[in-house]
Protein backbone atom coordinates (compact mmCIF):
# COMPACT_ATOMS: atom_id res chain seq x y z
CA UNK A 1 0.00 0.00 0.00
CA UNK A 2 2.58 2.33 -0.57
CA UNK A 3 4.11 4.01 -3.73
CA UNK A 4 7.17 1.67 -5.12
CA UNK A 5 8.13 4.00 -8.24
CA UNK A 6 6.66 6.98 -10.08
CA UNK A 7 7.31 9.48 -12.90
CA UNK A 8 5.13 11.91 -14.06
CA UNK A 9 4.53 13.16 -18.08
CA UNK A 10 4.07 17.15 -18.28
CA UNK A 11 2.08 18.36 -21.51
CA UNK A 12 5.02 20.24 -24.21
CA UNK A 13 5.60 20.61 -27.86
CA UNK A 14 8.83 19.47 -30.02
CA UNK A 15 9.50 22.00 -32.67
CA UNK A 16 11.49 20.58 -34.92
CA UNK A 17 13.92 22.23 -37.61
CA UNK A 18 11.16 22.92 -40.12
CA UNK A 19 9.16 24.83 -37.30
CA UNK A 20 6.69 21.97 -37.06
CA UNK A 21 5.18 21.50 -33.83
CA UNK A 22 4.53 17.77 -32.38
CA UNK A 23 3.61 16.40 -29.25
CA UNK A 24 5.90 15.66 -26.77
CA UNK A 25 5.87 14.26 -23.08
CA UNK A 26 8.41 15.87 -20.47
CA UNK A 27 9.11 13.12 -18.41
CA UNK A 28 9.20 14.41 -14.40
CA UNK A 29 10.18 13.42 -11.30
CA UNK A 30 10.83 9.88 -11.86
CA UNK A 31 12.07 7.99 -9.00
CA UNK A 32 12.06 4.79 -7.17
CA UNK A 33 11.72 3.71 -3.88
CA UNK A 34 15.63 2.83 -2.39
CA UNK A 35 14.23 -0.44 -1.08
CA UNK A 36 12.42 -1.28 -4.22
CA UNK A 37 15.47 -0.97 -6.46
CA UNK A 38 16.95 -3.21 -9.02
CA UNK A 39 13.59 -4.72 -9.82
CA UNK A 40 12.83 -2.73 -13.51
CA UNK A 41 9.97 -0.54 -11.91
CA UNK A 42 11.45 2.73 -13.15
CA UNK A 43 12.23 0.51 -16.59
CA UNK A 44 8.80 -0.65 -16.92
CA UNK A 45 7.21 2.40 -16.07
CA UNK A 46 9.36 4.32 -18.95
CA UNK A 47 8.22 1.55 -21.31
CA UNK A 48 4.83 2.21 -20.22
CA UNK A 49 4.92 5.64 -21.00
CA UNK A 50 6.61 5.62 -24.23
CA UNK A 51 3.70 2.86 -25.30
CA UNK A 52 0.60 4.41 -23.95
CA UNK A 53 0.76 7.87 -24.11
CA UNK A 54 0.25 8.44 -27.74
CA UNK A 55 3.39 11.06 -27.74
CA UNK A 56 5.42 11.46 -30.96
CA UNK A 57 8.66 12.49 -28.56
CA UNK A 58 9.45 12.72 -24.63
CA UNK A 59 12.13 14.52 -23.17
CA UNK A 60 13.70 14.62 -19.73
CA UNK A 61 16.79 16.22 -17.67
CA UNK A 62 18.51 13.24 -15.64
CA UNK A 63 19.05 14.34 -12.14
CA UNK A 64 22.61 13.42 -12.24
CA UNK A 65 25.17 12.21 -14.49
CA UNK A 66 25.42 8.63 -14.35
CA UNK A 67 21.56 8.87 -15.19
CA UNK A 68 22.60 9.62 -18.80
CA UNK A 69 23.82 6.06 -19.04
CA UNK A 70 20.75 4.35 -17.96
CA UNK A 71 18.46 6.67 -20.12
CA UNK A 72 20.63 5.70 -23.25
CA UNK A 73 19.63 2.07 -22.42
CA UNK A 74 15.74 3.42 -23.17
CA UNK A 75 16.36 4.72 -26.33
CA UNK A 76 17.09 8.18 -25.29
CA UNK A 77 19.64 11.22 -27.13
CA UNK A 78 21.63 13.32 -25.28
CA UNK A 79 20.72 16.63 -27.29
CA UNK A 80 19.63 19.21 -25.21
CA UNK A 81 23.31 21.23 -24.05
CA UNK A 82 23.42 24.59 -22.38
CA UNK A 83 26.24 26.74 -21.04
CA UNK A 84 26.97 28.99 -17.84
CA UNK A 85 28.38 31.90 -16.49
CA UNK A 86 28.51 34.61 -13.89
CA UNK A 87 27.27 38.11 -13.66
CA UNK A 88 27.68 40.80 -11.19
CA UNK A 89 24.76 43.57 -11.06
CA UNK A 90 24.84 46.78 -12.95
CA UNK A 91 21.71 48.37 -13.22
CA UNK A 92 19.67 49.17 -16.85
CA UNK A 93 17.02 48.39 -18.90
CA UNK A 94 13.19 48.29 -18.27
CA UNK A 95 12.30 45.29 -16.14
CA UNK A 96 9.16 44.36 -15.04
CA UNK A 97 7.04 40.62 -13.83
CA UNK A 98 5.74 38.49 -16.91
CA UNK A 99 2.53 36.68 -17.19
CA UNK A 100 2.85 33.25 -18.49
CA UNK A 101 1.15 34.38 -21.94
CA UNK A 102 3.76 37.65 -22.49
CA UNK A 103 6.53 35.22 -21.15
CA UNK A 104 5.56 32.47 -23.93
CA UNK A 105 4.92 34.39 -26.02
CA UNK A 106 8.64 36.67 -25.95
CA UNK A 107 10.04 32.95 -25.88
CA UNK A 108 8.92 31.69 -28.96
CA UNK A 109 9.96 34.71 -30.98
CA UNK A 110 13.28 34.28 -29.85
CA UNK A 111 13.20 30.23 -30.56
CA UNK A 112 12.11 29.24 -34.16
CA UNK A 113 13.29 25.12 -34.39
CA UNK A 114 14.89 22.73 -32.56
CA UNK A 115 13.35 23.61 -29.32
CA UNK A 116 10.67 22.60 -26.37
CA UNK A 117 7.84 24.90 -26.06
CA UNK A 118 5.97 24.65 -22.71
CA UNK A 119 2.42 25.31 -21.92
CA UNK A 120 1.80 28.65 -20.60
CA UNK A 121 0.40 26.86 -16.93
CA UNK A 122 4.03 24.97 -16.94
CA UNK A 123 6.25 28.33 -16.95
CA UNK A 124 5.46 29.75 -13.19
CA UNK A 125 7.11 26.03 -12.20
CA UNK A 126 10.97 27.10 -13.60
CA UNK A 127 10.51 29.96 -11.15
CA UNK A 128 9.46 33.88 -11.39
CA UNK A 129 9.27 35.01 -15.12
CA UNK A 130 10.50 38.33 -16.39
CA UNK A 131 9.88 41.00 -19.62
CA UNK A 132 13.34 43.21 -19.96
CA UNK A 133 13.22 45.95 -22.42
CA UNK A 134 16.48 47.63 -23.57
CA UNK A 135 17.62 49.87 -26.52
CA UNK A 136 18.85 46.48 -27.96
CA UNK A 137 15.51 44.78 -27.85
CA UNK A 138 13.37 42.73 -25.87
CA UNK A 139 14.42 39.96 -23.87
CA UNK A 140 12.46 37.46 -21.26
CA UNK A 141 14.30 35.69 -18.12
CA UNK A 142 12.80 32.93 -15.65
CA UNK A 143 14.87 32.36 -12.53
CA UNK A 144 14.78 32.14 -8.60
CA UNK A 145 16.42 33.99 -6.03
CA UNK A 146 17.94 31.68 -3.15
CA UNK A 147 20.07 33.76 -0.77
CA UNK A 148 21.66 36.53 -2.36
CA UNK A 149 22.06 34.69 -5.68
CA UNK A 150 19.76 34.55 -8.57
CA UNK A 151 19.69 31.48 -10.55
CA UNK A 152 18.65 32.44 -14.08
CA UNK A 153 17.19 29.21 -16.01
CA UNK A 154 16.93 30.77 -19.09
CA UNK A 155 17.54 34.43 -20.49
CA UNK A 156 16.45 34.79 -24.56
CA UNK A 157 18.13 36.45 -26.16
CA UNK A 158 21.58 35.54 -24.70
CA UNK A 159 23.14 38.52 -22.84
CA UNK A 160 25.38 38.84 -19.46
CA UNK A 161 24.57 42.83 -19.98
CA UNK A 162 20.51 42.21 -19.09
CA UNK A 163 21.85 39.08 -16.66
CA UNK A 164 23.34 41.64 -14.63
CA UNK A 165 20.37 43.74 -14.77
CA UNK A 166 17.93 41.63 -13.25
CA UNK A 167 20.58 40.71 -10.70
CA UNK A 168 20.44 44.43 -9.81
CA UNK A 169 16.93 45.09 -10.17
CA UNK A 170 16.50 41.71 -7.69
CA UNK A 171 19.08 42.80 -5.03
CA UNK A 172 20.86 39.79 -5.63
CA UNK A 173 24.75 39.96 -5.11
CA UNK A 174 25.36 37.48 -8.53
CA UNK A 175 23.85 35.47 -10.94
CA UNK A 176 24.42 32.44 -12.42
CA UNK A 177 23.42 31.99 -15.86
CA UNK A 178 21.93 29.13 -17.76
CA UNK A 179 21.78 29.54 -21.28
CA UNK A 180 22.20 28.17 -24.69
CA UNK A 181 25.42 26.71 -25.83
CA UNK A 182 27.15 23.29 -26.17
CA UNK A 183 29.30 23.29 -23.59
CA UNK A 184 27.61 20.77 -21.17
CA UNK A 185 24.48 17.82 -21.86
CA UNK A 186 21.53 18.77 -20.20
CA UNK A 187 18.33 16.87 -21.46
CA UNK A 188 17.45 14.15 -23.79
CA UNK A 189 15.10 13.50 -26.23
CA UNK A 190 13.45 10.25 -27.69
CA UNK A 191 11.20 9.88 -31.04
CA UNK A 192 8.51 6.98 -30.41
CA UNK A 193 7.21 7.38 -33.84
CA UNK A 194 10.18 7.46 -36.15
CA UNK A 195 10.61 11.04 -36.14
CA UNK A 196 14.21 12.23 -36.26
CA UNK A 197 16.08 13.07 -33.61
CA UNK A 198 18.19 16.88 -34.18
CA UNK A 199 21.90 16.93 -33.20
CA UNK A 200 21.18 19.57 -31.14
CA UNK A 201 18.17 21.19 -29.89
CA UNK A 202 16.91 23.73 -26.83
CA UNK A 203 15.00 22.95 -23.95
CA UNK A 204 15.86 25.72 -21.23
CA UNK A 205 13.58 25.53 -18.68
CA UNK A 206 13.66 22.71 -16.23
CA UNK A 207 10.90 22.54 -13.80
CA UNK A 208 10.94 21.94 -10.18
Amino acid sequence: NTIASMACVLPTQYVDEEGESHSCGYVYAVCTDPLQRGKGLCKGLMEYIHKHCNLSYTALVPAEESLFAFYERLGYHSCFYHREYTVTPKKGGKIRPATPEVYRSIRELQLYDNFLSYEEFLLPCAGQLYRIETEDGLYCGCGYRKDKTLYLRELLPDSPEVASALCAYLGCEKAVVRTMGEDKPFGMLRSLKGGPLPQTAYLGLALD
